[in-house]
């Protein structure tokens, strides 16, 4: 069985991806002064279904009690703290998407929009540094073997009810494409 954090390493691979395509999106909307429309919906879709409600529903669910519960000081507080941090990004997702339709017609919400793509993909990535480097070692510490590989499985079935069969390699393949168009180039 795979262990939690492996699970949440590959998932966060992909978040990066989609995050360095959020940021390349908001360099296109600086300089072309115009929304990528579709692609931004495709963009924002994921962050909501695949960032936020699998892999941000994983930990909530399955991974935070155990954690809090293994490590009452230390892995108590990481997860509230985490947990603090999805409700922040679950509102800023919100509020650029209540931008978009005046982005599409004012220069000023597409300069804000750009702005806040920006400071999402900066705080996300923060926040999955502290996830790596203080969660995971953690959890590997703290949590037994055998309830790791419970919280393994759980994992598996929040994915699969949050996003459906399949779900997971539809949206690795738009974020592929999305990271393919507006990512970093290495």
């Amino acid at each position: 069985m795979e262990e939690p954090g492996d699970i949440l390493k590959a998932d966060h691979r992909e978040i990066k991806k989609l995050l360095s395509a959020f940021d390349g999106m908001a360099a296109f909307i600086l300089q072309k002064d115009s929304l990528p429309d579709e692609d931004l919906e495709k963009a924002f879709a994921v962050a909501v279904e695949f960032a936020d409600k699998c892999h941000h529903g994983k930990e909530e669910k399955a991974l935070f009690p155990h954690i809090s519960k293994a490590s009452p000081d230390v892995g108590a507080e990481m997860a509230r703290r985490l947990t603090s941090d999805h409700a922040a990004f679950r509102k800023l997702v919100g509020t650029m998407l209540e931008l978009v339709p005046n982005a599409t017609v004012k220069k000023e919400s597409r300069a804000v929009l750009a702005k806040q793509l920006g400071t999402y993909t900066r705080l996300l990535t923060e926040h999955i540094k502290v996830e790596e480097k203080k969660l995971i070692p953690e959890v590997e510490k703290s949590i037994e073997p055998d309830q790791r590989g419970e919280i393994s499985e759980q994992f598996e079935l929040i994915e699969e009810e949050t996003m459906g069969h399949g779900a997971h390699e539809r949206y690795v393949t738009i974020i592929d494409q999305l990271a393919g168009l507006y990512g970093k180039k290495a």
